[in-house]
């Protein structure tokens, strides 16, 4: 009992923060929309597909006729953001650049593949790491 009650005093001593205090005692960490992917870490590899997910500033008709007038191919209307296929032969990341500096867009993000991977452990191979 003593030696929790002394954990739980440091812990609330160290976060003297109560923003941090909240993200770390609800287990969740707000995420800021406004911050979008950095392409220099993206290589053609991590696209899942072709598809760009975006949230327009603007609407379709403003777009029509111009090189951001895109297929939607899907749409998640309680977020306002649709997934669009780009237009054929382009480099999708290229595009994207493109289409972020248009400022048509509250964001665009490639679609890419993420993998949960263990952080590596000094001198060992993280494929040695898991278990077969």
């Amino acid at each position: 009992m003593t030696r929790s009650f002394i954990l739980i005093t440091a812990f609330l001593l160290a976060c003297d923060d109560p923003e941090a205090m909240k993200s770390l005692s609800t287990g969740k960490v707000e995420l800021d929309p406004t911050v979008q992917i950095d392409l220099t870490k993206v290589s053609t590899d991590d696209l899942y597909d072709d598809k760009i997910i975006v949230r327009r500033k603007v609407s379709r008709d403003k777009l029509r006729d111009t090189k951001f007038d895109l297929e939607v191919i899907q749409q998640i209307e309680s977020q306002e953001i649709e997934v669009v296929k780009p237009p054929p032969g382009v480099n999708v990341l290229d595009f994207i650049e493109e289409m972020r500096a248009s400022g048509n867009y509250e964001f665009v993000e490639p679609n890419i593949t993420r993998y949960i991977t263990p952080p590596p452990i000094d001198g060992i191979d993280t494929d040695e790491q898991s278990p077969e």
